[in-house]
């Protein structure tokens, strides 16, 4: 809750958050060339017209009409079946090579027995199969409480491929440098799509037509994601909300990043739009909270939010009449949309969700006025609504529309539990970098 414990964060995430998006989405950094006399590489000098791809007419008419392009289909049915195809004796099918990520990868303990030895440990000779120890990473990474043969996997085959690495060439060390440091799992679709394309393109026959298309489907949900970017940074430099307000946050599109996360698929466009304009707004909310507001001022900022009525703002000072109508006009016209859209008139819920984070906010403010240290489940039960999970998947769940009933929508307004755990995990997830951090700072003072 301090400035300190803020501004680390804010230092570790605007560092990783910026070099993602300029890898991954383009801001300064050419579409993936397709040529067809050679493997497709990534050129960071091309510009932009040097490297852009002609998109076949009948995609072209496809995505006019708004439909999903039938070549996806024959690219995942051609992939399922090298996939088929492959040696199912070898932890990597070398016959029909195909990226690890397509292939299932089963926690079924007893898959594994048939590379371990009469001791019960894996076969030393596995060692020397890299490509091996690195699917075999992966699919540990699968595991539940209680699966120690997967446990046992992670370390036999993280042991053996960091051995490898001073042995190998910088290229091929640095692919194992990145299953190690980033496994799949963990990792975003789309980011993991660039990474795939280049080193597969490697594997593949040269003018092999799943990298084509893979590349042709990159180029092309990345110009989508940059129309999004520009449409969202238009939304925020017209609310201006940073101007009026010099200490909040100014990250839509780390926010932006985050909904891609979530939902990568070209038709969540709206949702992920939508979504990252909530949580940016609710970042700068947590500012006010957390860095500015005194606490009679939060006290007055929460009783407007929960009469939810324009009066209200008459008693607030200046700056936090700029964060109430902020808020008010981006739940009323994510509101509007939702109702044209859709049919649904969901304000009243939306309204809910943000009464709910303010009174989380409040609550934190007090705790810290007052010097109290809660205890930690009071602290992860109020730190599940400030962490905007809930808030975030009640958008996404009417954004998308899709089976939207009176009885869904009673579920998801009652919070279930999968909710619930999502907000619980990104919490501890979210603190864990936040003591990595202030560990890191007070030891680097300390010396």
């Amino acid at each position: 809750m301090v400035s300190s414990i803020r501004d680390s964060i804010s230092s570790r995430a605007l560092t990783v958050w910026g070099w993602v998006l300029w890898g991954l989405y383009g801001l300064r950094l050419p579409w993936i060339p397709l040529r067809r006399t050679k493997p497709p590489r990534f050129s960071f000098s091309a510009t932009r017209s040097e490297t852009a791809i002609s998109t076949p007419p009948a995609v072209d008419r496809e995505r006019e009409e708004g439909k999903r392009p039938r070549w996806r289909a024959g690219v995942l049915s051609g992939l399922e079946a090298q996939v088929v195809a492959g040696n199912q004796r070898s932890l990597y099918r070398r016959e029909a090579p195909s990226p690890p990520c397509l292939e299932p990868l089963s926690t079924q303990g007893d898959v594994f027995f048939e590379f371990m030895n009469n001791n019960g440990s894996f076969k030393e000779e596995l060692s020397k199969d890299l490509k091996g120890l690195q699917s075999l990473y992966e699919a540990s990474h699968m595991a539940v409480e209680g699966e120690e043969l997967l446990s046992q996997a992670m370390e036999f085959s993280k042991q053996h491929l960091k051995a490898s690495m001073q042995y190998l060439d910088p290229n091929l060390a640095q692919q194992v440098g990145m299953t190690l440091a980033f496994p799949r799992q963990r990792m975003m679709e789309r980011f993991e799509a660039r990474r795939f394309i280049e080193h597969f393109s490697q594997d593949f026959r040269k003018n092999s037509p799943i990298i084509e298309l893979a590349t042709l489907d990159f180029n092309s949900v990345q110009s989508l994601y940059q129309k999004e970017i520009i449409e969202l940074k238009r939304w925020w430099r017209e609310l201006g909300l940073t101007k009026k307000l010099p200490f909040g946050r100014d990250r839509p599109l780390e926010c932006f990043l985050w909904t891609v996360g979530l939902f990568p698929e070209p038709n969540f466009s709206e949702c992920r739009i939508e979504v990252a304009k909530a949580v940016a707004i609710l970042l700068v909310l947590d500012d006010v909270y957390d860095s500015y507001g005194s606490l009679d001022e939060l006290i007055l900022f929460t009783d407007a939010v929960q009469r939810w009525d324009i009066q209200a703002i008459e008693h607030l000072p200046e700056y936090m009449k700029i964060c109430y109508m902020a808020l008010y006009n981006s739940i009323n016209v994510t509101g509007y949309k939702i109702l044209k859209e859709h049919g649904w008139f969901i304000i009243p819920q939306l309204t809910k969700q943000w009464q709910k984070i303010c009174e989380a906010f409040l609550v934190e403010a007090r705790w810290f006025n007052n010097e109290h240290v809660p205890t930690l489940e009071d602290y992860l039960n109020n730190g599940i609504t400030t962490a905007g999970t809930y808030m975030a998947l009640v958008y996404a769940f009417y954004l998308i529309g899709k089976q939207v009933t009176k009885e869904s929508a009673d579920l998801v307004n009652a919070c279930p539990k999968l909710f619930h755990n999502s907000g619980r995990i990104l919490r501890l997830w979210d603190d864990l970098g936040t003591a990595k951090v202030l560990l890191l700072n007070y030891l680097i003072v300390s010396h």
